[in-house]
């Protein structure tokens, strides 16, 4: 028999006194799914340090949702540029050239871009969506919001 020949391999061999069936038993009874020991919205408003007063808390989810999804968007339109930004600098031989100090300039501002909406997310965007205080303050456009999802715009 060759070395590199598979041999099938005996469990018991390796762990002494296990009883098989039982074994295969647990693993073939799905799991219970238990519910969660804090509920979503609960946990959100904790993690954000927002007290309960939020009037409408399906909106607020909706908002903040929303919200997250449009800067999750702009945050990679911005990661593309800067990429592109410096395949575009690497190609450029004279370091002191317009060009390149033209893309220099073109990366740093996207970079402040960037920098504004990590400061918005962790310091902003929970006050921006908590305080939106009326039933109508939905920021999605409901007449669009079929469209919107089903072809990528948000």
């Amino acid at each position: 028999m060759d070395e590199n020949e598979y041999k099938p391999v005996n469990i018991q061999d390796f762990f002494h006194g296990i009883d098989i069936e039982k074994l295969k038993e647990s693993l073939t009874i799905p799991l219970q799914a238990k519910p969660p020991k804090i509920e979503t919205m609960d946990f959100l408003l904790s993690s954000l340090d927002i007290g309960r007063d939020i009037a409408y808390p399906d909106l607020f989810l909706r908002n903040y949702i929303y919200t997250t999804i449009i800067i999750r968007k702009h945050l990679q339109e911005i990661n593309t540029r800067q990429q592109n930004i410096s395949n575009r600098m690497e190609k450029v031989n004279d370091k002191g050239s317009y060009l390149f100090k033209k893309l220099q300039y073109f990366y740093g501002r996207n970079q402040s871009a960037k920098d504004e909406i990590i400061k918005f997310i962790s310091y902003g965007l929970s006050n921006y969506v908590a305080n939106i205080k009326s039933p109508y303050g939905d920021l999605i456009d409901r007449d669009k919001e079929k469209s919107m999802w089903l072809l990528g715009l948000v």
